[in-house]
């Protein structure tokens, strides 16, 4: 079953396109833009559209750089759920830069050690966060609770 997320208080979105080239990415996972990527979806004979090559964020990540994807799940096959949804290979999606004050609930086991609220959060490998330790704190825990049966944290972003 894949992690699911939520949107809860986005002031000024700032939406971007992706072309995914990460391996089972999920809703709510921390990426890295790391340029333009080539997009030439429909065989014309330049990109078609603006997008961007990502890959997992990591404690290295400048800030102007992190996306969350926020994809919106889109499946053809009437049994499967929010829960089943995973991206493709060079699927086509949607990411948010992370801006101050923005709230998202994500998976609990995406964010490593937290145990309360008012936590802070560092971004850790592989496109996830843990509880501050050495790293800078990009944001809180505003809450730990069970949102649509899954384990989550709302997270405050600084």
């Amino acid at each position: 079953m894949a992690r699911i997320m939520n949107m809860d208080r986005c002031v000024n979105p700032r939406p971007v396109t992706f072309i995914n080239s990460v391996a089972g990415l999920e809703r709510g996972i921390l990426l890295e833009i790391t340029g333009m990527a080539k997009n030439n979806t429909w065989g014309g004979g330049a990109d078609d559209f603006e997008a961007y090559s990502v890959k997992l964020a990591s404690a290295t990540t400048a800030k102007g750089d992190l996306v969350i994807n926020t994809t919106v799940p889109k499946q053809y096959d009437e049994r499967l759920e929010e829960k089943d949804f995973v991206m493709a290979d060079k699927a086509i999606g949607r990411a948010h830069y992370i801006t101050t004050g923005d709230e998202y609930t994500i998976a609990k086991d995406l964010v490593a050690n937290v145990t309360k609220v008012g936590d802070e959060v560092e971004l850790a490998a592989d496109g996830k966060l843990a509880k501050k330790n050495t790293g800078t704190a990009i944001g809180e825990v505003v809450r730990i609770y069970k949102w649509n049966g899954q384990d989550s944290v709302m997270i405050r972003f600084y």
